[in-house]
């Protein structure tokens, strides 16, 4: 049986379409390291698009930008009311962990927020 924190293929946006739908259509919201754009879900799930430039570093680096920010939405998805498909994308470099998990716990209130209201 899976935990109510695990991350599988319906709770991913991996569409490129699907990624400039929300872009194009969703709203914006940005912290110091992240900016996100969300809007209310078509499927029956909350989604995760993420996305980080390959400029912010080698793709080991990238890979755990993508997990950490995966680790956030799995915890704090069960807080939205409605589905919510959500796209991250990493504006600057956060070489500090404990401030960009601060900076991503932030956003998400914010969105949840949002969503909710």
């Amino acid at each position: 049986m899976k935990s109510d924190l695990s991350f599988s293929n319906n709770n991913r946006i991996k569409k490129s379409p699907e990624f400039q739908a929300i872009y194009k259509n969703g709203n914006k919201i940005s912290g110091y390291y992240y900016s996100a754009f969300f809007l209310p879900s078509v499927s029956e799930f909350s989604r995760l698009g993420i996305s980080v430039p390959k400029r912010h570093g080698n793709a080991v680096f990238r890979n755990r930008q993508k997990r950490v920010v995966r680790d956030v939405f799995r915890h704090r998805r069960a807080e939205f009311t409605a589905p919510v498909d959500t796209v991250i994308l990493m504006n600057r470099d956060p070489r500090d962990d404990s401030r960009k998990r601060e900076d991503l716990e932030k956003l998400f209130g914010r969105i949840i927020e949002k969503c909710n209201s």
